[in-house]
């Protein structure tokens, strides 16, 4: 299949650290260590190079499969994850629609998933699509763009490192859940999972915009000056100061926090957290909240933590990077504070 070159550039090997350090950043605190991917990525040959082509630059019946492992984070870490196992999910839900594999397409571009929709692209010979449903990372499969566009995300198909292969023909979001959460810990905690089978054409019409691109960007950005003071870092890759100061306290819970507390200029910051970063209030007045992209810097290592690696004393820097797709104003339902137990009250 042909794209024009205008719409697609190369991914080389040269830019996959840089990629995982975007990922990092647009994980919000979630979307597993992206550490695993990247091992996985340097096992390429040097020579490889994935096509990233974006959505406008595809034939509008080119099929598109999304792709991203599911499960427990401490399971997929113990796990070397095979890209066969990707492919075999991606080949079985274009199956299921009578379709080929023309593109693969990166559910969550924020942490492994990203990487790991980049080394299915290169295991299949297909294009990846510069672009992802999510935009950051999310914990559910339906918190996704063409969710909120009214599209569910069957069929789907999961394999297990043992090669057993599981097949969703349809369901409910809320049901969606419960039965892959099933699936997956019968198949040991983790598994590859292959989803939302679409047509070119059905992704130019969400919003949504080029996250590959703008991953890479993001991660080059950081890479480079990471010599700088915390707050000049964030400056640089775009993003939004919310709050500074050393971890006080943190809580967990089905709604964990951590309160960051900056003695200098006598206030307080409480982030809470699931598995991504959610929402902030500082001084008790809301200062940011999901779908926005919340990330929290460690300041001594200027490194992007994950929330189950932030601790008491450490001294951090919160920020907001920009939203790089272009949310239906009802998708704060699906996306939003409330999605996620959340009450945001404002002053």
């Amino acid at each position: 299949m042909n794209f024009f070159e205008t719409s697609s550039w190369s991914l080389t090997s040269r830019d996959f650290d840089s990629l995982a350090a975007g990922a990092a950043l647009l994980g919000s605190g979630g979307g597993g260590d992206g550490r695993i991917g990247q091992n996985l990525l340097s096992s390429l040959p040097p020579e490889a190079s994935v096509v990233a082509v974006r959505a406008d630059g595809l034939p509008d019946d080119a099929s598109v499969v999304h792709v991203g492992t599911v499960g427990s984070p401490d399971v997929v870490s113990e796990r070397l994850l095979d890209p066969a196992d990707f492919a075999q999910a991606a080949e079985t839900v274009a199956g299921l629609v009578g379709r080929d594999v023309d593109a693969i397409g990166c559910v969550e571009v924020g942490g492994l998933n990203a990487l790991i929709s980049v080394l299915v692209s290169a295991h299949l010979g297909v294009p990846i699509v510069d672009g992802d449903l999510m935009g950051r990372a999310f914990p559910r499969i339906h918190m996704t763009l063409l969710s909120a566009h009214g599209r569910r995300s069957t069929p789907l198909s999961l394999v297990s490192p043992s090669r057993d292969v599981a097949v969703l023909k349809d369901g409910s979001p809320r049901r969606l859940e419960a039965m892959l959460s099933a699936i997956v810990s019968s198949m040991g905690g983790a598994a590859a999972l292959a989803v939302y089978p679409v047509f070119a054409a059905e992704l130019r019409q969400i919003g949504m915009g080029p996250s590959l691109s703008h991953c890479l960007d993001i991660g080059r950005a950081f890479r480079r000056n990471m010599h700088c003071k915390t707050t000049e870092l964030i400056e640089v890759i775009g993003g939004q100061l919310v709050a500074e100061g050393v971890v006080e306290e943190v809580r967990n819970g089905n709604l964990s926090s951590l309160t960051v507390v900056n003695n200098r200029r006598r206030s307080t910051a409480r982030i809470d957290f699931i598995d991504e970063f959610l929402a902030v209030t500082v001084d008790g007045a809301p200062a940011a909240s999901t779908p926005e992209i919340i990330i929290v810097v460690d300041r001594t290592a200027n490194r992007p933590l994950r929330c189950d690696e932030v601790t008491r004393g450490l001294s951090v820097v919160v920020a907001t990077l920009p939203n790089i797709h272009e949310w239906p104003e009802d998708a704060l339902s699906l996306v939003g504070p409330a999605a996620f137990g959340i009450e945001i009250v404002e002053g």
